[in-house]
């Protein structure tokens, strides 16, 4: 692993951690009781829930997905109980993959 890459995962994350903390303040000034269990239970997920909501891609016909974004935030805020699994993030999944929370989520968005 080249040090750029492992630079970029460090700066990845650690930009992460910082939009957690400033999303957990700020929902806490409009109050919101929550706290950092589900951002540290699902940190991966978290991060790759909002490269979904800002990723397009023209030529392959990929546009932001926020659905995913959703589920977590219904979980914080909400205390659902949505499955967090980033295998259903996977743009053009296979047949096996398991897409129903994002389903359940661009149900609930839509409504």
């Amino acid at each position: 692993m080249k040090l750029t890459s492992i630079s970029f995962e460090y700066s990845s994350l650690r930009n992460t951690r910082t939009t957690a903390v400033f999303i957990i303040k700020y929902l806490r000034s409009i109050g919101f009781d929550v706290n950092n269990d589900l951002f540290a239970d699902n940190s991966w997920y978290f991060r790759n829930a909002l490269v979904r909501a800002n990723y397009r891609n023209i030529r392959k016909g990929v546009e932001p997905d926020m659905s995913f974004l959703v589920l977590f935030f219904r979980n914080l805020m909400m205390g659902e109980n949505n499955e967090l699994k980033n295998r259903t993030m996977i743009i053009n999944p296979s047949q096996h993959v398991d897409r129903t929370s994002a389903e359940q989520a661009n149900r609930t968005t839509c409504n």
